[in-house]
């Protein structure tokens, strides 16, 4: 798990190209793991940068669990696994300080969502709620 929390931290912090090769890296460690607690071990290790203050560092941290879940095999991830990344990013929806970072975490987590249907409305449902519409 360190090894993953110190990848998960790497793909907020690096640049390119070592941030690309740092997200297809943890999607095949999540992948090849089949999911759900190596997921885990990403949301946890960017919790302090998820919660941050920094509006930057927040977004940044953000866009990498996107990149990291869209770099991840369909399949691999559980309905728990899945369902605690929903909750984080829709109790997320009102940040307008990373809304994009946000709405890039959504899109690549709904195509996953087989497994968790309800989920998908859920989304929907946060966005309707907490986004003011018509600054999209």
């Amino acid at each position: 798990n360190s090894d993953m929390e110190a990848l998960a931290i790497e793909c907020v912090d690096a640049s390119e190209p070592r941030l690309s090769e740092a997200v297809a890296e943890a999607g095949r460690i999540i992948t090849a793991s089949a999911g759900g607690t190596k997921l885990s071990a990403v949301l946890q290790a960017l919790g302090p940068s998820l919660t941050s203050t920094d509006h930057t560092l927040r977004a940044r941290a953000t866009r990498a669990v996107a990149r990291i879940v869209g770099a991840t095999d369909a399949g691999v991830l559980d309905a728990d696994a899945l369902g605690h990344l929903v909750d984080f990013l829709c109790a997320r929806m009102h940040d307008y300080a990373c809304a994009s970072a946000v709405f890039s975490a959504a899109s690549a987590v709904l195509p996953l969502l087989s497994v968790a249907p309800g989920r998908r409305a859920q989304i929907a449902t946060a966005l309707l709620e907490e986004c003011d519409i018509r600054s999209l």
